[in-house]
């Protein structure tokens, strides 16, 4: 059976579609029970890919060699007739040769025995077509993501350092390129791997930066999800459609809160204001930027005001020592 049938695809050049089948396989397979079935499905993918990236073989014109000459030439009878039983042995094309009878025949190589199963590969694998699948608006199973990626971490081949390494690198262009899928396993990852120590360090590498950011606003996003926390009645009310406008018990009421909200996450999560409603935090952004500007101005004129005050307090402060001093 050919790697294209084991796949069931049809040959192309799209490597995207061959891994994407090879996933489709693989969540269809059980790779304990059937390792055979893991081995041709895996050796499959891999010569289908190369296939895929190699190009086209251009077709080879053969010319005839310098034995086919000399079969041609007149300097082959004259041998012949001296040397007539090996005359034609060394003219003739090597192709033509066989070897005498006597001669014992060249054994078969013995077949090779299949190797065993790379068990952190497909369990990688296991996780890999758990978050790449052919419907992305499914919902992920949170449950079955974090039981495969326990089984790939908490396995003793973790222990070695190289593998660690490797293992993390993939776990992080997996989860990058799976987003928001991955956003099920993304914590336990940054707290095996001390993601988030790495993150605020000079010479961090971007692609952890970016995770251990989504990571951090995830648990904001589940903290202010919390029916207790402070901001949470600010928080659903930002999430709804705005109104035509803000009325004055709801600018009474929600205003302080939606105010430290916002300036919270604009401080510390910048990327959470996507989980709310942009024409919502526009008409309230409005609406507070219009009173700090009445805020401004009162406290202006309230502050001249003082000075005015003050400078009367002291001017009659003097008038009254100089009629005393009289």
């Amino acid at each position: 059976m050919s790697n294209w049938a084991i796949l069931g695809l049809e040959p192309t050049g799209d490597t995207t579609a061959i891994r994407r089948a090879y996933a489709r396989k693989l969540k269809a397979m059980d790779v304990d029970a059937d390792p055979k079935g893991f081995m041709a499905l895996r050796s499959a993918l891999d010569l289908a890919v190369r296939q895929a990236s190699e190009p086209e073989p251009q077709p080879i014109e053969l010319t005839p060699g310098p034995a086919a000459a000399l079969d041609s030439s007149p300097a082959t009878d004259e041998i012949a007739e001296f040397w007539p039983s090996t005359a034609g042995e060394l003219v003739s094309p090597v192709a033509e040769r066989r070897p005498p009878a006597s001669e014992p025949a060249v054994p078969f190589p013995p077949a090779r025995t299949p190797k065993p199963v790379d068990d952190h590969e497909a369990r990688f694998d296991r996780l890999a077509a758990l978050l790449f699948v052919d419907d992305e608006t499914a919902p992920p199973d949170r449950c079955a993501l974090q039981e495969a990626l326990r089984a790939l971490l908490d396995h003793p081949d973790m222990e070695a350092i190289d593998l660690s390494a490797r293992t993390e690198a993939r776990l992080a262009e997996a989860i990058f390129h799976a987003v928001p899928r991955s956003d099920a396993i993304l914590p336990l990852v940054v707290e095996r791997f001390g993601w988030a120590p790495e993150s605020r360090a000079i010479h961090a590498r971007p692609l952890i930066v970016h995770l251990a950011r989504r990571a951090d606003d995830l648990a904001v996003l589940d903290q202010l999800s919390e029916p207790l926390h402070r901001w949470h009645a600010a928080f659903r009310l930002l999430q709804r459609p705005p109104p035509r406008r803000i009325g004055l018990r709801a600018w009474l009421g929600d205003a302080p809160q939606v105010a430290q909200l916002l300036a919270d996450i604009r401080a510390h999560n910048p990327d959470l204001i996507s989980a709310l409603d942009t024409r919502h935090v526009a008409l309230w952004d409005a609406r507070l930027g219009a009173r700090a500007e009445q805020v401004a101005k009162r406290s202006t004129s309230i502050s001249w005001y003082g000075y005015l005050i003050g400078g009367w307090i002291a001017l009659y402060a003097a008038h009254l020592t100089m009629s005393l001093s009289r």
